[in-house]
């Protein structure tokens, strides 16, 4: 479930955003689309807003992605995900637990 679209071109540029397994004891599967090609960025913050993790997509390519995500060394809790493209910003939440 989204938490925020940044303005109409999130709708249209970033889209089908899965984010399991959720919650994660460290690894986490990304599954979304794009419409165009950008370089996109996967940030992971925690609640209070700072971030703990940055993952720099360079030149990819208009269509589906999947990206296997490390989280190292989280304290387990709630974290938001965010996918930033050349227009939008996606954003969910994913938790983090103990293994």
């Amino acid at each position: 479930v989204p938490l925020a679209m940044a303005n109409d071109a999130a709708v249209s540029e970033i889209q089908a955003v899965k984010v399991f397994p959720n919650p994660s004891t460290g690894l986490v599967n990304v599954f979304f689309s794009t419409k165009e090609s950008s370089t996109c960025i996967i940030t992971v913050t925690d609640i209070q807003g700072r971030e703990a993790i940055e993952y720099i997509l360079h030149d990819q390519p208009a269509g589906e992605h999947r990206e296997k995500l490390d989280l190292p060394g989280l304290t387990p809790g709630m974290y938001l995900l965010t996918i930033t493209g050349k227009n939008s910003r996606f954003t969910t939440r994913v938790a983090v637990s103990n293994q």
